[in-house]
């Protein structure tokens, strides 16, 4: 249940930040190193939503997936 509940809010942060990114983005011209780091920076949140979907289990607290969340990123050149 946490599992799905904790997927659910990070697809409805993740589609907020998006809708204001294609919002700020349609504004811009989009080179190629944009569309690069676009790219990158998904590619990260990626892998931090699927880290802390492997290490949601019963009895793991939200403090505890942050600390995940938090070293992918790191781990990954990105500031959380």
């Amino acid at each position: 249940m946490i599992d799905r509940i904790l997927f659910s809010f990070a697809i409805v942060v993740l589609a907020g930040f998006l809708g204001i990114l294609a919002w700020k983005v349609a504004r811009w011209d989009l080179t190629a190193v944009v569309v690069v780091t676009l790219a990158a920076a998904g590619a990260l949140v990626a892998a931090a939503l699927t880290a802390v979907r492997a290490a949601t289990a019963p009895g793991v607290s939200t403090l505890d997936l942050d600390a995940v969340a938090e070293a992918v990123i790191r781990d990954g050149g990105g500031t959380p």
